[in-house]
């Protein structure tokens, strides 16, 4: 693949169409290295992250200018925890499939399949809240983050990453360890909140609306999308390439609509001011 200028070409991308051969320009990693003066893409993201001396404003800037490694990932520790770094979408579905179904099977045994289904259904309407909040609140704290290395590393690691390699297939799905982490306190609230049997219908929903979650947002990077999933795409997308503070929602944009962060496509592309470290 012919190497260009990653920035000029992210510049176009926010204001033109989005096509899959523009998403899948490879960065030229030394010219934008003298150019940004950010991170090697060759060398490992986590020890010139953690050694930087970066403003939380030129970080936060830097971060959300994708770019493009190539084939494989960049290197992120350069060590025997790399392998760690990395989870193929399937699995999601793999692990998680399984948790869904024990869950709803087990609600069967005191509950009607009828109000299984219902609090499933319930389940993952709530999940939908869920993912917004957490995209919105928790993944673009952005300018709320405190303005040290450790907290850039922390950012950078939780969702920085997705933002600056957009295209990196091994880094885009939730790690298994991680999901586990942020899922128990939902996991304990819903026990405590409702009775057994209705818990764990209400749960598995949670849990497939998950599942269904993180496979759509690998299949929006990655998959050519049936006609009636191209305006989610392109709607996800541009939340990337045109304006990442608006747009949250991933596989709908109903909640972005009720809380007045809906990015239209008439939105004018994210205005970058010059920074500096």
């Amino acid at each position: 693949m012919k190497i260009e200028e990653s920035i000029e070409t992210y510049i176009h991308i926010r204001k033109t169409t989005l096509t899959e051969e523009k998403l899948k320009v490879t960065t030229d990693y030394n010219k934008d290295f003298n150019e940004n003066g950010f991170l090697k893409l060759d060398e490992p993201l986590f020890w010139q992250l953690l050694s930087s001396n970066f403003t939380r404003d030129f970080y936060i800037d830097q971060v959300h200018k994708p770019r493009h490694y190539g084939i494989e990932s960049a290197p992120i520790f350069g060590n025997f925890l790399e392998p760690f770094t990395k989870t193929h979408w399937f699995m999601v579905p793999l692990i998680w499939g399984p948790v869904v179904l024990y869950n709803f099977i087990v609600s069967l045994r005191e509950i009607s399949i009828i109000l299984a289904i219902t609090l499933f259904s319930i389940g993952v309407f709530v999940w939908t809240l869920i993912e917004y909040c957490m995209h919105r609140y928790l993944f673009h704290l952005d300018d709320s983050v405190p303005e040290t290395r450790l907290f850039f590393v922390l950012h950078f690691l939780l969702h920085g990453i997705h933002h600056y390699l957009p295209m990196d297939k091994y880094r885009l799905v939730m790690p298994p360890a991680l999901f586990s982490i942020l899922c128990y306190p939902f996991y304990l609230l819903t026990f405590a909140i409702f009775p057994r049997y209705w818990a764990h219908a209400g749960f598995a929903g949670g849990l497939f609306g998950y599942v269904c979650y993180d496979v759509t947002h690998y299949f929006l990077h990655h998959k050519k999308m049936p006609s009636f999933m191209r305006k989610v795409k392109k709607y996800h997308l541009e939340h990337h390439y045109k304006n990442f503070q608006l747009g949250f929602g991933v596989t709908s944009s109903f909640w972005d609509r009720v809380f007045g962060t809906y990015l239209d496509p008439k939105t004018i592309p994210y205005a970058r001011s010059k920074r500096t470290t």
